[in-house]
């Protein structure tokens, strides 16, 4: 009886207060100067923030997952501000909170916060069947993930992944905010924070660091993504082509440098962020998948993607390849010609998009869709050819769960989408097509051997492989692999004077 006696002491002195101290708006908002490293759940937003207030964080996640209706704060004697820091942190580094509205109520006592009460966006319901199809969803994604994957390959398709089944869209409706996982993953209609949140999510879930970027002068935010011990910038809303283009994905934006993606030129550059993990590494900022617009499709430690380009050693070819190692070997031709203008002129680029289905890889031509057998390297026609006496052929191409080809069938790239189902072919009618040009070959596969220094590759470190790095720093020397790879003297991931200082004080330490 007491108990109860001082309780509702404590909550008539909290109705008093609040006539002075009236409800306030606590808005979700955050300065890009906050600063943001890693946290303990793989996602990183105001790190420093969260180590000072962990408790108090992982109360309100908690509390929220839970649904509860009113979280006390009280003991933490914080402010408006902390709080408002609190919840945003919360908001990036549990991003399955996506039904928490971005705006909250809370309760002051002075300057101090008492109460949060949470405004879930949802009814109780609806949450609970929200969070069962996210669940689902996120299955799908993360059962296209091996256990032997490198971060590398795990990263690029959760990026491809997220932009080939969502639409960029700023514009909320009564039922959807476009800035939420559950936006991006299940409605498949998001703004760059639904892109931003899907990465985090879904990296975090295979176990890659990840940390949330924002600039307010481009009014965007994007991620960080740890690999191979490299912070690398992802930025998934501007890999994703507006208006949308069914079956293709840029990888422009895929692990770039902080200096690339200040700097390039082929690029949308980045401006007014701050990052707390800096990215140093250059090891993808030119490589030979910037120039691919269509799905990664992994089969036995190898990615397979058509490269569209009219220009380029693998130009109009499906092509194999290991970004990792810089291998690629083109395994199929692509010579048909997507005509326009009643006939009387054609597209440059070619319009072949890529899927995986059953470890096979899925290729459209202009009128129907291939079969290349990663096993033997035979191409095979597996749906019937629509008709293209009126100049409409596909311009894109999915397979979805159940193995059905999908294709975008319309007279150009520019008309809005028109998706129709394709019938597959019988088995004993799917012909082998003369365009494949055979079987992987996976002797080019194993990594080149090398001595971290012997940039002249003699078995042995001297003064002229410091030379020879020098040059290789200052681009001066057209350095084959093995060399770039030897050249890495102290193991950082790129290839810069400290290198070359490195391997000059170890060599004469030891001459």
């Amino acid at each position: 009886m007491k108990k109860h006696s001082r309780l509702y002491k404590m909550l008539s002195v909290f109705s008093a207060l609040a006539i002075t101290a009236p409800m306030f708006v606590i808005s979700a908002s955050a300065s890009v100067n906050d600063s943001s490293v890693g946290n303990p759940n793989y996602i990183s937003y105001n790190q420093d923030f969260y180590n000072s207030n962990s408790e108090l964080c992982n109360t309100l996640i908690d509390s929220m997952e839970n649904l509860n209706s009113e979280i006390d704060v009280e003991k933490y004697q914080l402010s408006i501000n902390d709080i408002k820091k609190a919840m945003r942190t919360v908001s990036e580094i549990s991003p399955e909170l996506f039904y928490v509205s971005k705006t909250t109520y809370g309760l002051a006592i002075g300057s101090c916060v008492a109460r949060v009460i949470p405004t879930y966006i949802y009814s109780n319901e609806q949450i609970v069947q929200m969070r069962s199809e996210l669940e689902s969803k996120t299955n799908e994604i993360l059962a296209k993930i091996q256990p032997n994957m490198t971060d590398f390959q795990k990263a690029a398709i959760i990026h491809d992944e997220i932009v080939l089944n969502c639409e960029y869209s700023n514009s909320p409706d009564a039922q959807y905010t476009r800035t939420s996982v559950y936006d991006c993953i299940v409605n498949g209609y998001a703004n760059c924070q639904g892109y931003a949140s899907s990465m985090s999510y879904l990296l975090e879930k295979v176990g890659i660091n990840s940390e949330i970027v924002e600039s307010s002068q481009m009014n965007h935010i994007w991620n960080l993504a740890e690999i191979g011990g490299n912070y690398y910038h992802i930025d998934a809303t501007f890999d994703d082509p507006t208006p949308d283009r069914y079956g293709f994905v840029s990888h422009k934006y895929f692990l770039l440098s902080d200096s690339a993606i200040k700097t390039s030129s082929d690029i949308s550059v980045h401006y007014g962020f701050k990052t707390n993990n800096s990215c140093t590494g250059t090891a993808y900022d030119n490589s030979y998948y910037k120039n691919l617009n269509t799905k990664f499709c992994y089969s036995n430690n190898l990615f397979y993607a058509a490269d569209n380009s009219n220009s380029g050693k693998n130009s109009k070819k499906l092509v194999a390849f290991n970004p990792e190692t810089g291998y690629a070997e083109p395994v199929a031709d692509i010579s048909d010609k997507w005509y326009t203008n009643g006939g009387l002129s054609y597209w440059h680029d070619s319009f072949v998009s890529t899927d995986e289905y059953n470890g096979n890889i899925y290729f459209n031509l202009n009128n129907f869709v291939c079969k290349y057998n990663t096993a033997n390297g035979t191409v095979t026609q597996v749906t019937n050819k629509i008709n293209t006496s009126n100049y409409a052929y596909i311009y894109g191409m999915k397979v979805d769960n159940d193995g059905n080809f999908l294709a975008d069938v319309k007279k150009s790239p520019l008309d809005d989408a028109n998706i129709i189902k394709l019938n597959i072919l019988p088995e004993n009618k799917q012909e082998k097509l003369d365009i494949g040009f055979g079987k992987v070959n996976t002797d080019l596969l194993i990594p080149p051997k090398f001595l971290l220094g012997d940039i002249n590759e003699d078995g042995n470190l001297s003064i002229l492989d410091v030379t020879l790095l020098q040059m290789i720093c200052t681009n001066s020397l057209d350095a084959k692999e093995s060399q770039k790879l030897a050249a890495d003297y102290n193991a950082d991931g790129q290839i810069d004077v400290n290198d070359a200082t490195a391997l000059q004080i170890y060599i004469s330490k030891n001459s």
